[in-house]
């Protein structure tokens, strides 16, 4: 239960806990359980947040420099943001 408390308070979010438990049932049968059960489960929670959080600014990088290629061309159409119906 500390694990799961300590998880959602340090990334607030239940989903990398879940995700982190989900490689521990993955990995533990094949290698073992750890020394520290908790302390494997926090670190490897922490890990993927902190891999999450390097994948959205990624893909937000990514975003604004698609935004300056659009920006700089201004023979492009503009994005419809519209569906045609028909």
């Amino acid at each position: 239960m500390q694990y799961l408390i300590s998880v959602i308070h340090d990334s607030g979010d239940l989903a990398t806990a879940a995700e982190a438990f989900a490689t521990a049932v993955e990995r533990w049968p094949a290698g073992g359980v750890p020394p520290n059960p908790g302390g494997w489960l926090t670190t490897t929670a922490n890990r993927k947040a902190i891999d999450r959080i390097r994948r959205e600014n990624k893909r937000d990088d990514r975003h604004k420099e698609a935004q300056m290629v659009y920006d700089d061309c201004p023979s492009l159409p503009a994005p419809s943001m519209t569906t045609g119906s028909g």
